[in-house]
């Protein structure tokens, strides 16, 4: 089994600059020089979350990526962002923007934007990215200024030199999506509207041009559509307006493979006013198979519109982009100093236990007391005793190689649309080529276990022990029991679950699997052992800021959840978690799975019998959001349900 490496993190930003061909100076031009880039990729410097984030956004990947391991400091700004990030066009947004001015902010405007110089100094970086942070959330309020996006921008890059935008400049750098948007902001809110429409293309054609993977370039590319198309609303020409389609068209299809739906309303409803503008331009004249296709295809159109706007309607979250808080939410991030007190208290270690040998027990005690952090090598040794990688930041696998992270994903969706032999060969592609990690062991486990058992070449109860010995490689089972007889008990009984167990994703997903497996044998106590424990340890706390992050994993953890336990007759508890994580997929623009939700409630409410109307109104809905987001296949399934 292998020793996780220092330096996985700065092994994979190096590897993703090289692989994409980025040049140096572009990468790090108006955020930090070649010299601190050079540090990390090397890993003789620990560079700060602010700027590990940027260097990401900047390689073309999205922050969901990857989970964060902070300091306290680090995580209690962290959740002040996302708390700011949550709060605007609230009551409480002025609030939340004072105090994270007053604990963060330390410079005048001046004095930390970005100059033609080269930063070496980590600490100037970072307060630049913070105000920069501050700038944009301000710009988004309700206390908003117009050139809050341009003063924002202008802390990494000097696009806007001599307040103008120079599209030459934007070639001199690498952007992340949350500078490009920054820059899109401040165009949108000038007065110059011709200028405008070039530039917003000019941005579209820079995001074709790079190298954006499609979870990044899925949150900017809709939005820059529908603000070109917005600018151009007054256009009567028929092959402007079939561009703008083409645009629209594109823009939805980007959507629907990243299964997201940001600004898809606003797309959808372009779409339908283009149609009939060109209708009533041609007035029954010759029409191409273009054109001719586009007017058929405004009934379906309009059918995914009215589905999807209904779905958020009913749980009462706008059906508009109103803001772009999606863009900037980050990855989900950990304190390290909870994590310790936590694994620790999970795994039966005493303080003394756990320091013996690395460092002072007092040195445990402050730090799970948030009153000094580890050092980083003291940090290393003492996750590698409670069983954890030892990264500050990873992703779904641990390997410096974003080839790897790709094909990881490639292998799900095959799992998802039932291709088994084609996932299976990626699988042990990945087996070969990933460091032969626990964390990596759990995950790639996992997977061939799922796909084997689905082939039916091992058993269910094969797939159980082989899923308890893989957990077991880090978490003992006895661990996990001793806290499900004692969690009413002891010094920390009426803190929150989260608060005393941690989790890797990895182990999760095990115990997820897990709990399937005793479903599976229709073992509904234990079934409920594990699913309520995971529950409570994502929603029963009370900061609930863990859970917009793991979305993913509380979407597999809430469909096998309710499923069981509408199976075992506790129906209302079963559509709450359903309607909560349909909602939640919907919050955060993810509606890949609403209608599975919507299906589970069906069935638990047995419409079948009491109303076969709206029975079968519902199955169509669900029929309908799986041609959006999912597999005709699946649509067909609703479609031969109805009665």
């Amino acid at each position: 089994m292998a020793e996780y490496n220092d330096n996985d993190f700065g092994r994979l930003i190096h590897n993703i600059r090289k692989s994409k061909k980025i040049k140096v100076d572009a990468l790090v031009k108006g955020l930090c020089s070649i010299k601190v880039l050079y540090g990390i990729e090397a890993g003789d410097m620990l560079s700060g979350y602010l700027l590990r984030s940027a260097l990401i956004g900047r390689l073309g990947l999205a922050p969901e990526w990857f989970d964060n391991m902070l300091t306290f400091e680090d995580y209690e700004e962290w959740q002040l962002r996302n708390s700011l990030i949550d709060s605007l066009g609230k009551p409480d947004e002025q609030l939340l923007l004072e105090e994270y001015k007053k604990k963060y902010i330390k410079h005048n405007l001046d004095d930390v934007i970005y100059k033609k110089i080269d930063y070496e100094n980590t600490f100037e970086i970072s307060d630049r990215l913070k105000m920069q942070f501050y700038l944009t959330a301000k710009a988004m309020s309700t206390a908003a200024e117009g050139d809050d996006y341009k003063m924002a921008a202008a802390m990494t890059s000097d696009i806007f030199a001599n307040n103008e935008f120079d599209i030459g400049k934007l070639y001199e750098y690498k952007l992340s999506v949350n500078e490009l948007n920054l820059c899109i902001e401040a165009l949108w809110h000038s007065e110059r509207k011709n200028k405008t429409i070039d530039n917003v293309m000019a941005i579209v054609d820079y995001m074709d041009k790079n190298y954006y993977d499609n979870k990044a370039k899925t949150k900017l590319y809709s939005k820059l559509v529908v603000y070109y198309c917005r600018l151009n609303e007054s256009v009567t020409d028929i092959t402007a307006l079939c561009r703008m389609w083409n645009l629209c068209r594109n823009a939805v299809e980007l959507l629907r493979e990243d299964k997201k739906s940001y600004y898809i309303i606003e797309l959808f409803d372009i779409q339908i006013n283009i149609s009939d503008r060109i209708w009533a331009l041609i007035k029954g004249k010759n029409q191409d198979d273009f054109i001719s296709n586009m007017i058929h295809n405004k009934q379906k159109i309009k059918l995914w519109r009215d589905i999807l706007s209904n779905e958020y309607k009913k749980r009462g979250i706008p059906e508009f982009m109103n803001n772009d808080v999606y863009i900037y939410r980050e990855g989900t991030a950990y304190c390290i100093n909870d994590i310790v007190r936590a694994r620790r208290y999970l795994l039966g270690y005493s303080r003394k236990e756990l320091s013996d040998g690395i460092c002072a027990e007092k040195t445990i005690e402050k730090t799970e007391q948030h009153r000094s952090n580890l050092q980083y090598n003291n940090m290393k040794s003492i996750y590698s005793r409670l069983n954890l990688p030892r990264a500050y930041q990873y992703s779904s696998l641990i390997t410096c190689n974003i080839a790897d992270l790709e094909k990881e994903e490639e292998m799900w969706n095959l799992i998802g649309c039932d291709k088994l032999t084609k996932a299976l060969a990626i699988l042990n592609e990945l087996k070969s080529s990933i460091p032969d990690y626990e964390y990596n062991q759990q995950i790639l486990g996992r997977a061939e276990i799922m796909i084997m058992r689905s082939l039916g070449r091992i058993s269910n109860d094969e797939a159980l022990d082989k899923l308890i010995k893989l957990l077991e490689l880090t978490v003992p089972m006895e661990c996990i029991y001793r806290f499900v007889n004692n969690r009413s008990h002891g010094p920390m009984k009426n803190e929150s679950v989260k608060k005393r167990i941690y989790f890797t994703q990895a182990e999760v997903f095990c115990l997820i699997s897990i709990g399937g497996c005793y479903e599976i044998k229709g073992d509904y106590e234990k079934t409920d052992c594990y699913f309520k424990l995971l529950y409570e340890y994502f929603v029963n706390n009370k900061e609930y800021d863990g859970l917009y992050g793991a979305e993913v994993i509380f979407r597999m953890l809430a469909i096998q959840y309710s499923s069981m336990l509408g199976d075992c007759g506790k129906y209302t508890m079963s559509n709450e978690i359903a309607d909560m994580s349909a909602k939640l997929q919907l919050q955060l623009y993810r509606p890949q799975k609403v209608w599975w939700h919507k299906y589970n409630n069906l069935w638990n409410d047995n419409l079948k019998k009491k109303d076969k109307e709206e029975y079968n109104n519902i199955l169509m809905e669900c029929a309908t959001l799986c041609h959006i987001y999912d597999d005709k296949d699946v649509a067909y399934i609703f479609e031969k349900k109805l009665i």
